[in-house]
């Protein structure tokens, strides 16, 4: 679900303070992405392609941020279609997807510090 290189290279960006780095990235993370993801939820049912490709762009770095590689790529498919045939069904997986991807996150950043305390 998550490509934990992707977070791994966020933490050695802060050396000494990278758990810390980490999951401030991640709290940012669930905290704009529901936003985020219901206002792409409401463009695609209002079949706003602008705004639609505008949302699904903003989306796909931040999926990207956090290493939710899968989720980032269909967000890249959504900026690319042409007409919205489809983007009512995708953005629901991706709604659908997110809590499993949050939980992901969670799970790992308590590992990270489990090893750390470990250590």
């Amino acid at each position: 679900m998550i490509d934990e290189s992707v977070l791994e290279e966020i933490a050695a960006m802060s050396p000494g303070a990278g758990s810390h780095l980490l999951a401030e990235v991640v709290a940012a993370f669930r905290e704009d992405t529901p936003k985020a993801l219901d206002a792409l939820a409401k463009a695609a049912r209002n079949a706003d392609a602008t705004q639609v490709r505008d949302l699904a762009h903003r989306l796909k770095s931040s999926f990207a941020n956090v290493g939710a590689i899968e989720a980032s790529r269909c967000c890249a498919q959504l900026c690319t279609e042409a007409g919205l045939a489809g983007a009512v069904a995708s953005v629901q997986c991706l709604c659908d997807d997110f809590g499993a991807l949050e939980r992901a996150l969670l799970d790992y950043l308590a590992r990270r510090s489990a090893r750390a305390a470990a250590d």
